[in-house]
């Protein structure tokens, strides 16, 4: 019962990236602009769609179910081609984002994030599939006629996407639930 649960749930989340995928293309068609706002809502459900992916392959399965945790996970090989469909999506969202946000919105620090993660992620597994990747929005210059970078170049954008997220971030300070429990408490009591 639990496996064809997890089975079940396992397939959900692999149509869903297929198909929020599909509605990014569908959706660039029918709008005939790339950069109509619907289309950032898109990539960001794809992108969703392809954290959960990931996400449901690094969870560890318990029970008796663990004998068939290897039919419910993406191959290394198919984790890299998702992460790289996830970083395709998060470079155009970004660019988008700040056409329509400017730069300092925190859904442009969680996109630099995003890349930030997606980079250093294919930087460790599959240096050479990242190589192959066209980056138009890289910061960094990349080789005109292929619009390819090297290592370093996408290793000097990793850095840059995360300094960026970090500066974006600490515009919008957060303070954990505990602290402003404490802090309210000590207001009354005071």
């Amino acid at each position: 019962e639990t496996v064809k649960v997890i089975s079940q749930s396992w397939e959900y989340a692999k149509a869903l990236e297929l198909s929020a995928d599909e509605l990014c293309h569908t959706t660039i068609e029918k709008l005939s602009n790339p950069n109509h706002i619907l289309v950032a809502r898109c990539l960001r459900l794809h992108l969703e769609a392809c954290d959960l992916l990931i996400q449901r392959t690094k969870t560890k399965m318990t029970s008796t179910a663990t004998a068939k945790t290897s039919e419910f996970s993406l191959t290394e090989s198919q984790q890299i081609n998702v992460m790289c469909k996830f970083l395709s999506s998060a470079q155009t969202i970004l660019q988008l984002q700040q056409r329509y946000l400017g730069n300092d919105h925190p859904d442009i620090a969680r996109s630099h994030h995003d890349i930030s993660q997606s980079i250093q992620y294919l930087l460790s597994k599959s240096p050479k599939q990242l190589l192959k990747l066209k980056f138009n929005g890289m910061a960094t210059a990349t080789n005109a006629r292929t619009k390819t970078a090297t290592f370093e170049q996408w290793s000097k954008e990793e850095y840059q996407c995360r300094k960026e997220y970090e500066r974006i971030s600490a515009l919008y300070p957060r303070k954990d639930v505990e602290q402003i429990v404490k802090e309210a408490k000590e207001k009354k009591l005071g």
